[in-house]
């Protein structure tokens, strides 16, 4: 629900949000594989956070994860797939999306270092039950993939995804033949 500032109060997600959360159409068995896919991704990238106190720190997973989500949301291409995961789930496109995610990843980790060389989140156990401070935090890091873009360093997410079999028509027709299914 874009709120990792609160995934550690299990009572608001299995309470308060549950059906917020879960009871939403697009909640699907594709959706929940690959995000445990992309958290799995996540949690290998963590041992790569320099100050292990904060890497080992439960909330700091969501923080990445939400991460992801707003850079491959920011990609109309990325949007989609976001919006229908399912496919991701066919002709081995899975490889090259969590290849994708991998390389975010990478690129995040070091910006995220160098933030907190800089003494961003000092105090990351409050800092990351912050609302403003993990969407600030979230929005450095966008910006940081935005510049690599620009100066080249970087490819857009939709060329990524596009080299991966995903295409703004395959996306429409994948997810309408979803629906057709349903």
């Amino acid at each position: 629900m874009d709120e990792p500032w609160s995934c550690h109060q299990t009572y608001k997600v299995f309470d308060e949000k549950y059906a917020e959360i879960f009871a939403r159409p697009e909640v699907t068995a594709h959706r929940i594989i690959f995000l445990a896919k992309l958290m799995n991704l996540v949690e290998k990238h963590l041992v790569e956070i320099k100050n292990a106190s904060f890497a080992r720190y439960g909330l700091t997973k969501y923080m990445l994860l939400a991460t992801i989500k707003k850079l491959l949301t920011s990609d109309e291409l990325g949007k989609r797939l976001c919006q229908s995961p399912i496919i991701a789930f066919k002709d081995k496109r899975m490889d090259c999306v969590l290849k994708l995610v991998d390389d975010l990843l990478t690129s995040i980790i070091i910006d995220l270092n160098h933030e907190l060389s800089q003494g961003t989140l000092s105090d990351y156990k409050s800092d990351l039950k912050s609302k403003n401070s993990v969407e600030k935090l979230m929005s450095e890091l966008l910006r940081s993939y935005e510049k690599d873009r620009a100066r080249g360093k970087a490819d857009s997410i939709s060329v990524r995804l596009f080299a991966c079999g995903i295409s703004k028509l395959s996306a429409v027709l994948e997810a309408s033949m979803k629906l057709k299914s349903a």
